[in-house]
């Protein structure tokens, strides 16, 4: 998860109210409003924890917060 929010441009507008960049793969840079950069960086640490408690027990039946 380190650098997920990070950019090595200099260029970048840092005033109140930016966007904040998100970096994958330390090639390819969006630029995220705070309410989108929050939402994707949640979705990522549920999808990871899923994934984590799916490869744990890879018998048991996905839970219902698993399907939702």
């Amino acid at each position: 998860m380190a650098g997920m929010m990070s950019s090595d441009s200099e260029s970048e507008d840092t005033s109140a109210g930016s966007k904040l960049p998100l970096t994958l793969d330390n090639w390819i840079t969006f630029a995220l409003d705070q309410p989108s950069a929050s939402l994707l960086l949640n979705l990522r640490l549920k999808w990871h924890a899923m994934f984590l408690r799916r490869m744990t027990t890879p018998n048991k039946p996905p839970s219902q917060s698993d399907e939702v």
